[in-house]
């Protein structure tokens, strides 16, 4: 929702709209100003290279433009008005495209313009490229030595959603609904979601001619706002100067709460048409019938985030809900994968002995809470899995065979096994198992520390053995 500020300030500019409109189509008449001669009468173009930042704008860009006469004669004029630029780091595209007309005030000696205008800029936000929309309109007054321009644009519905993200909060545990007592989901907290969006803008701006060179300065104040997001109003302050008559040089410094501060400028290079120069826009009203509109010829874009509602991880491939076993020193290790939790979260410190084998289900996870392990989350994707990190050493001592039994797309992680079993037993075993994650153990005291028979095909990584007839048998 537009602020009520935002609101007065486009109704007075509508108002300025229409009284230039009643202007327009008075009877009065101004007397006829010659201006410089008329190369090119039905258009004028211009080149421009741009570097810098702009607010919500990231430039070093390749612009062309054009004004274009679909009526005119000494005292008004009726003109398309357009540009199309390429980032030249990103390669994306923007163009807008506006409609317009000026024409002489004879008490005043003012030019008097209103238009409309629609823009269009694609852009990669990081979460991939979309396509961005503003329409808008402007009223402008240009004399002799000063111009006083305003123009608001609005963003037309292309707000892009991008997801969900981790703001302050840390996730936690919660007891399961409809799963055995221990069974514990995921809370993901402190949500927000990601927003990408045109910026609302108003702008307001006034310029001198300078007395001592063919150039101007100018000052203004703008408001930026995403729609139901954060807002800003900033101060800018700009210098054009005219190398040639057809050469202009230009920068621009911005100040905002939303951008800090920014700088851009460039070179542009005009042709066709009446002069439209510093000197030429002084000494002429035909000049300044034909001055370029100066509006935000790139839409501003800002990325922010909003308040989410608390949700329970679920995994990215099932859609499931995210299911932890917790075990401590007292529990059953034997007796958790029947549980047939997605993750059996191991107490760091716990020590278990003389356990018979732990032979996990496909798919499932034994982790130790000594190291950090991660977990996948179609939510905010992969996030560090609560309570691990935590140091220490998780021992399963003397089992009475093989000490872990792992099947198809399982992990075993973080553990010290000594002892394991009689001859032939291992401290992890494995027959013809696919897709496995066997990382950061310790294998003391067995035949075998790691036993993998048959065709395996998996990952085993950052793992130590020593003390047994045989390290790792793969």
């Amino acid at each position: 929702m537009l602020t009520n500020k935002y609101r007065k300030i486009f109704t007075r500019l509508a108002a300025t709209a229409l009284g230039a409109a009643t202007l327009w189509g008075s009877e009065a008449h101004a007397q006829l100003i010659s201006g410089p001669a008329n190369g090119a009468p039905w258009g004028r173009f211009d080149a421009s290279v741009i570097a810098g930042n702009q607010p919500g704008v990231q430039t070093g860009s390749a612009q062309v433009g054009g004004f274009v006469s679909l009526f005119d004669d000494p005292e008004k004029i009726f003109y398309l008005d357009g540009s199309s630029n390429n980032n030249l780091e990103t390669g994306n595209w923007s163009a807008d495209i506006g409609l317009g007309s000026r024409f002489l005030h004879q008490e005043s000696g003012a030019v008097l313009g209103a238009n409309v205008f629609y823009n269009y800029r694609n852009a990669s936000t990081g979460y991939g490229d979309f396509d961005f929309q503003t329409v808008g309109f402007g009223v402008e007054a240009l004399l002799e030595d000063w111009a006083f321009r305003a123009q608001t644009a609005f963003d037309v519905g292309s707000t892009q959603a991008n997801g969900l993200v981790q703001g302050v909060g840390t996730p936690s545990y919660v007891n399961a609904t409809a799963a055995p007592m221990g069974v514990q989901n995921i809370l993901l907290s402190g949500l927000q979601n990601n927003f990408a969006s045109a910026l609302n803008s108003v702008d307001l701006n006034v310029s001198r001619k300078l007395e001592i060179a063919n150039a101007e300065v100018g000052a203004g104040f703008y408001y930026l706002s995403a729609n139901d997001g954060p807002n800003s109003w900033g101060v800018n302050g700009t210098a054009e100067a005219w190398l040639t008559d057809n050469i202009a040089s230009n920068v621009t410094v911005s100040h905002d709460d939303l951008f800090d501060t920014t700088v851009y400028g460039g070179v542009s290079v005009h042709f066709g048409g009446p002069r439209v120069d510093a000197d030429a826009r002084r000494e002429s009203a035909t000049s300044r019938l034909w001055a370029r509109g100066h509006r935000r010829r790139v839409i501003p874009i800002a990325s922010y985030n909003l308040p989410a509602a608390d949700q329970l991880a679920t995994d990215p491939d099932t859609g499931n809900l995210v299911t932890v076993l917790p075990v401590g020193q007292m529990d059953d290790l034997v007796a958790a994968p029947g549980m047939m939790t997605d993750i059996i979260l191991v107490d760091a410190g716990a020590m278990f002995t003389g356990l018979a084998p732990i032979v996990l289900n496909e798919g499932q996870r034994l982790l130790s809470a000594s190291v950090l392990h991660m977990v996948d989350t179609a939510e905010i994707g992969a996030l560090p899995l609560p309570g691990t990190d935590l140091g220490g050493m998780t021992t399963i001592d003397m089992s009475t065979g093989n000490a872990v039994v792992i099947a198809n797309n399982t992990e075993v992680s973080g553990f010290t096994i000594t002892n394991a079993g009689g001859d032939f037993d291992a401290g992890i075993f494995g027959n013809a198992v696919t897709g496995f994650d066997i990382n950061h153990n310790v294998l003391n005291g067995a035949t075998f520390g790691l036993r993998l028979d048959g065709t395996n095909s998996g990952m085993v990584s950052d793992n130590m053995a020593s003390g047994n007839a045989v390290g790792f048998f793969i």
